[in-house]
């Protein structure tokens, strides 16, 4: 599946899990929930914490992560994982937010849930909030972090829970 010229969507092998937390993390690195949650840690620990925490269960048969290739470099841009129609989430390089990928690869895992009819949950950022909704999903709830206690801003505190019913887009 092409999305944009010298770009493919297509699924992540367990060898290619080392580039795809370190998309997250640097996709991540500015979300003002995870500034706070690895505030105290050094930079450079991150990405092994995450291939020692995360990779284990990410790489399980029941699990799916897409990736974004741009097909010149073969380098992956963005990701998405799937479990169950459970994204854990939407992660695009810094590099090259905004130019569709999310929207894409959303659309590309919509098209998996209507084939089966199943429905899909995500959970939202206020950065990708607007896209989810753009894209069939509907507000269920949310969770607010309370950043402001900590010294965060407070409009960037909430994570909403969205649901898309199977070809309700």
């Amino acid at each position: 599946m092409t999305i944009a010229i010298g770009f493919a969507i297509s699924e992540a092998s367990k060898e290619e899990m080392y580039e795809v937390f370190q998309v997250l993390a640097a996709a991540y690195a500015k979300d003002e929930v995870w500034v706070h949650i690895f505030k105290d840690c050094n930079a450079e620990e991150i990405h092994p914490w995450l291939m020692a925490n995360m990779n284990p269960r990410w790489t399980m048969p029941d699990m799916k992560t897409f990736k974004v290739t741009e097909l010149s470099t073969g380098e992956n841009h963005g990701w998405d994982p799937e479990e169950d129609y459970h994204r854990k989430g939407t992660m695009v390089h810094p590099d090259y937010q905004n130019k569709g990928f999310g929207t894409e690869l959303t659309k590309h895992c919509n098209a998996i849930s209507d084939k089966s009819g199943g429905r899909t949950w995500v959970p939202a950022r206020p950065t990708s909030v607007k896209m989810f909704r753009k894209n069939g999903f509907k507000d269920i709830g949310f969770v607010d972090a309370h950043l402001e206690r900590w010294g965060g801003p407070r409009d960037k505190s909430i994570t909403w829970t969205l649901c898309r019913n199977a070809s309700s887009s």
